[in-house]
């Protein structure tokens, strides 16, 4: 069972162009979502664009991070601080999903380390992700 990528808006716009589905039935501190390989997701040379893996990177990872952490999202934001990504190959199949687990929970630093494979379990990249919870910052005036 999977469910569609969704914020306290109902939908984060580039997620949902980019047909995410969380799967909540993952287990322990392991997240995982998916991604359909589809030309909305695509750069110039119709490949996978690494600015849609690094979208799907940092949202496994940010679930990853909630899994172990309790966050107050009135008075805290889970913010990305960094992220490494390592682009290794394109996909053989319609649909990669990345897996996103928490390596360390630090006072001030949550590190996850989060895979993306293939359908048939082709490795399509690796990321080590440095996330750390903040006050919450009010969105910028229209």
């Amino acid at each position: 069972m999977t469910a569609p990528a969704q914020g306290a808006d109902g939908g984060i716009p580039l997620h949902n162009l980019l047909g995410f589905e969380v799967h909540p039935e993952a287990d322990g501190p392991i997240s995982r979502v998916s991604m359909p390989v589809r030309a909305e997701s695509f750069g110039v040379n119709d490949n996978l664009h690494g600015g849609a893996l690094a979208t799907l990177v940092d949202l496994a990872s940010a679930l990853a991070a909630v899994r172990t952490r309790v966050i107050d999202l009135e008075v805290e934001s889970l913010v990305t601080a960094d992220i490494h990504i390592r682009y290794l190959g394109q996909p053989r199949t319609d649909s990669v999903t990345a897996s996103a687990q928490v390596v360390r929970d630090g006072r001030q630093m949550i590190v996850i380390e989060c895979k993306i494979h293939d359908g048939g379990g082709h490795l399509i990249s690796s990321a080590d992700v440095g996330m750390m919870v903040v006050p919450r910052r009010r969105p910028l005036p229209s």
